[in-house]
């Protein structure tokens, strides 16, 4: 891989230092452009201050990290709080990126070199990490979701169920929405404790239609309601 080859690239903005970071279990692979250098770092607390100071030291103020299935969250707090751009990637367009540019992954140094060639793009938007209410409704509405997924998939089940079982069913169903309703309470405690978030659902629930639920995906997926244009919104 030469930097040279990168350089000349018309998929990617020139020249500025930029770092594609492959985010594993237990580790952390790193890859500056267009040095051509790589690094790994552990996955915790003194893993992630490393990687931050091996960033500054690479003169990098933008990184790119795939997203997955692994918490993204401390590493990018930790980088956006020295002042680093932080663009995460979703995996479809981290794989369309590497076939235009013909740069198979083979290896997860690769993807980090991928995703650093990647933050050199003009379009690559960095983003910041989300405030910790907001995560945590993030992850409540997630989980409500999988419950009522359950519950619905369960309904159906019972409408089929064999004679003397329909009610085992039942029973079940109505634990899981007891569940649901503990969520509910959860959801609207937070709320409540944060000002801002309270002002601004009790706004958003004044449309017709807006229900509590749908306003906490609003607030958790756009955060900056105010912020948003007409198009962006819209969709």
């Amino acid at each position: 891989m030469k930097s040279d080859q990168h350089a000349s690239s018309p998929h990617v903005a020139a020249p500025a230092t930029t770092v594609g970071i492959d985010l594993l279990k237990t580790h952390v692979d790193a890859h500056a452009e267009p040095a051509c250098t790589s690094s790994r770092f552990a996955n915790d607390t003194e893993g992630r201050r490393a990687l931050r100071d091996w960033v500054r030291e690479q003169g990098a103020t933008r990184v790119a990290i795939e997203l997955s299935d692994h918490d993204d969250r401390p590493l990018h707090q930790c980088l956006t709080a020295a002042g680093i751009e932080v663009i995460l990637v979703d995996p479809s367009d981290a794989i369309d990126f590497a076939r235009l540019i013909g740069q198979e992954a083979e290896n997860d140094l690769a993807d980090a070199a991928v995703l650093a060639l990647f933050a050199r793009m003009d379009s690559a938007e960095a983003c910041e990490p989300k405030a910790e209410t907001l995560q945590e409704l993030a992850e409540l509405a997630a989980s409500r979701l999988q419950l009522v997924v359950v519950r619905d998939y369960l309904i159906k089940t019972s409408k089929a169920a064999p004679e003397g079982e329909e009610q085992n069913i039942q029973d079940v169903i109505q634990d899981v929405q007891t569940a649901i309703a503990g969520l509910d309470d959860r959801v609207a405690s937070r709320v409540r404790s944060d000002a801002e978030l309270r002002r601004r659902m009790e706004i958003l629930q004044s449309v017709p239609g807006c229900g509590p639920w749908t306003v906490a995906s609003l607030c958790t997926e756009m955060p900056d309601l105010g912020a948003t244009g007409h198009p962006p919104g819209a969709a």
